[in-house]
């Protein structure tokens, strides 16, 4: 469910919304009043989202990555590898952090997307997957 006013474009980027509960998720469980710049959901069913400040600061101190946002939510909802964030090797109880690598294409082949996410269980039980930062690698 999209907030009212908002849009999307083709590959169903979110170009602009404030978070819409879905299922039993309320806006009090979620960062109230975050706006997102997309919000998707994996084949496991786990809603996915990329916050628009956070997705600008990045932006800013990585100014390649501006036109990823696409490739960026390809990797949240569909990477092709997903590996343990060596910076926290130990999941929490509600939390897991994950690095997601999608294979870039165009001007970037040769490269891959990283990016990093932070998994946050729900009081409902549910499991949402926020970015938390991407940057491209070289393929190996």
């Amino acid at each position: 469910m999209m907030a009212p006013g908002s849009q999307t474009k083709p590959g169903g980027v979110l170009l602009a919304a404030v978070f819409a509960p879905k299922r039993e998720t309320t806006a009090k469980q979620m960062e109230p009043q975050r706006e997102l710049i997309w919000q998707g959901v994996n084949n496991e069913g786990v809603t996915c989202c990329i916050a628009r400040d956070q997705w600008e600061r990045h932006v800013a101190k990585r100014p390649e990555i501006a036109d990823a946002l696409e490739l960026t939510a390809r990797a949240m909802v569909a990477p092709e590898t997903v590996e343990p964030d060596k910076k926290h090797p130990v999941d929490e109880p509600g939390r897991k952090f994950r690095v997601l690598f999608v294979r870039a294409e165009g001007k970037r082949e040769g490269y891959r997307l990283r990016v990093s996410v932070k998994h946050v269980r729900q009081p409902s039980g549910e499991w949402i997957k926020f970015y938390q930062s991407c940057w491209f690698v070289r393929a190996p």
